[in-house]
């Protein structure tokens, strides 16, 4: 078990359990973590979902129209809300979702979202309280519809909400145009269209009123600029509605209309398949593939590698060494799954950039899927939330990472630790990483709290063909920037907590030369590699099996980017290693192993070179040959890190 502390001697039975148990839980919520990627991987994959064909139920009410003007003579639209009542645009978006729907075009997914039970908070049944015209003498089978466009204005974000009073003072209300709600500081968000279809029902043909409940299809075209390919909302739900017929006016009357308390919604989602969501998945799967190839790679000891100047490694051999390098027979458990693919470079940038290419997909996803869930939340779709959210904590590890790269281009230092702030950006242990992940289970409702201050502008209160939605104000896109200040405190506030919390452990570990290379030399944003450091004689060392390191500098020099610093200064490195005496596990210890360890003139220091290249130098500060370090492999010796 590479990595764990176990008990040592002088360590009270209470602290040994602690620490076993923690590691219980750790090595416990990692496996969970990486379920709910492959969960994520299956579940929330746009072209499975749409491949198993349920997200296609909502086609029934249009599967016979290819265009709006047809579904004119099969319903009965309210007077008010007919198609010929829409604004310009958003007649569009409904021909659009049609044709785009009953055509099933390549260039959008339709997925199902789940069932849901609904009760009185979301009022889906009141708009129905309309005038319809129907004829009972023709026909007691009737089929009701209607269509409703709005621009939606919001103020403010969850930034301005929590430290001003946007979303108590000065509120806006429908009745109100755009000119009042732009003075009040409501900008245009988004443009929707709000369409239901009954299915067939009998009536009597009485004045008495009816009560029935109601079956119907929701058709929710939603575009978040002017002229911008839409994405749809599709339902089915059921109403009560109560109705009075007026024989002599041809006039049939909603005049309530009510949820069913208990009764199912079905959900569903029309979503672009543009190139970058098809990009996306291509990054998914290279990241799969580099994360269990370099895994199971991990998994026998790999061979020393040292660069060759006259033969220089192709971008090609690069690669290839990085999921099949040249190994050993000998079994090696130097890395753990999980922490390998928060550390890997080529995993965090891959799959982080999988979830940028998805972001808006996902977004809208969540959104709609957690604005029913939290009516009555169901067990399997706060799990379906939740790994869609713990696609961000891969988002955490990038910008450490990033952080890591830029702080270097910026702030160039002259030697290795010189520049403390890039400390900052690493984690002692994957439990401050998991800490940073549990804000990200509250991303949907601080979604729905950014947009929380909003005004429906009907179409019946101003004519909206004047009214244009900018992409930059729009409903998602409006809320980038207090996404992003919330997940980048939330790391930050996590990293502060990690080094203050843990301070004694990060001034150990600027004292060691691997450990260095780790944290000010490296683009590695997880420490429990360095779990078996131990103070001897005022004298900090890393204590490891030759087979763990070889496979960790295969790691560090294949799936981590090196910065290439030199240490500050070689010589008293040396002169340290002389002077120190025979070591001895102090009580402070957090070592791994409790075995003897080789004596001071045998301990090595890890560096870098101009090339990026991880050298290990022996007493003499010579570079030690592959050679000589297979042998150590062979036998498996130990080696101490100064």
């Amino acid at each position: 078990m590479s990595g764990v502390r176990v008990k040592q001697k002088g360590m009270p039975a209470w602290h040994a359990a602690f620490v076993f148990c923690r590691w219980l839980v750790v090595r416990g919520v990692g496996l969970l973590v990486i379920c709910l990627v492959g969960f994520d991987s299956i579940v929330n994959n746009w072209g499975i979902n749409q491949f198993l064909g349920n997200g296609y139920r909502f086609l029934t009410p249009i599967a016979t129209a290819t265009n709006t003007a047809e579904l004119e003579s099969r319903y009965a639209f309210a007077n008010g809300l007919g198609l010929r009542d829409l604004s310009n645009i958003g007649l569009w978006m409904v021909n659009y979702t049609v044709s785009q729907f009953t055509s099933k075009s390549a260039n959008v997914y339709f997925v199902s979202a789940g069932s849901y039970r609904l009760d009185d908070s979301m009022n889906l049944c009141g708009i129905f309280q309309r005038k319809y015209p129907v004829d009972l003498t023709t026909s007691l089978t009737v089929r009701l519809g209607l269509t409703s466009d709005t621009v939606s204005f919001i103020r403010g974000d969850s930034i301005t909400h929590t430290f001003t009073d946007d979303a108590t003072r000065n509120l806006g209300n429908t009745s109100m145009q755009s000119t009042q709600l732009m003075s009040l500081g409501y900008l245009a968000a988004r443009t929707i269209v709000d369409t239901r279809f009954t299915r067939p029902f009998a009536l009597v043909n009485t004045s008495m009123p009816q009560t029935k409940p109601i079956s119907y299809y929701r058709v929710f075209p939603k575009s978040f600029c002017t002229g911008c390919e839409p994405i749809a909302e599709f339902g089915y739900g059921t109403c009560n509605l109560t109705m009075v017929y007026n024989d002599s006016a041809k006039v049939l009357t909603v005049t309530t209309g009510r949820n069913i308390v208990g009764s199912t919604y079905d959900l569903g989602l029309m979503l672009r398949c543009s190139p970058f969501v098809v990009l996306s998945q291509l990054f998914k799967v290279l990241a799969i593939i580099f994360a269990v190839g370099g895994y199971l790679a991990s998994r026998s000891t790999v061979q020393w590698y040292e660069l060759d100047i006259q033969k220089p490694e192709t971008v090609i051999l690069r690669l290839v060494r990085t999921v099949l390098p040249k190994h050993f027979p000998y079994a090696s458990h130097a890395l753990r799954f999980d922490m390998f693919c928060y550390n890997s470079d080529i995993f965090v940038f891959l799959y982080c950039g999988m979830v940028v290419l998805d972001m808006e997909n996902s977004l809208i996803f969540i959104r709609h899927m957690n604005l029913f869930n939290a009516l009555n939340p169901q067990f399997q779709y706060s799990v379906q939330l939740f790994a869609l959210s713990i696609r961000l904590l891969w988002a955490n590890c990038a910008c450490l990472k990033l952080a890591k790269i830029v702080t270097n281009v910026v702030y160039r230092a002259g030697y290795c630790g010189e520049n403390r702030f890039m400390e900052l950006f690493n984690h002692s242990s994957v439990t401050w990483l998991y800490a940073s992940a549990i804000l990200l289970f509250y991303v949907p409702p601080y979604f729905e709290y950014g947009n929380s201050v909003i005004v429906e502008l009907k179409n019946s209160v101003e004519k909206l063909d004047g009214v244009h939605v900018d992409v930059f104000n729009s409903f998602y896109m409006r809320n980038a920037s207090a996404i992003i200040v919330g997940l980048l405190a939330n790391i930050l506030l996590c990293a502060l907590l990690d080094h203050v919390v843990n301070h004694k452990y990060w001034r150990m570990l600027r004292q060691n030369s691997f450990a260095r290379q780790a944290v000010f030399n490296s683009t590695s944003c997880l420490c429990d590699f360095l779990s078996d450091i131990v103070v001897e004689n005022d004298s900090v060392r890393m204590i490891c099996k030759a087979r763990r390191l070889s496979t960790l500098q295969w790691f560090f020099t294949t799936h981590i980017n090196l910065f290439g610093l030199p240490e500050k200064d070689a010589r008293m490195i040396k002169k340290r290693v002389v002077q120190s005496g025979a070591p001895s596990v102090g009580g402070a210890s957090t070592a791994t192993s409790t075995a003897s360890t080789p004596s001071a003139e045998m301990a090595y220091t890890v560096t870098q070179d101009g090339s990026n290249t991880l050298h290990l130098l022996d007493g003499n500060l010579t570079d030690v040959t592959p050679l000589v370090y297979n042998i150590k492999i062979l036998k498996d010796t130990t080696v101490v890190i100064q």
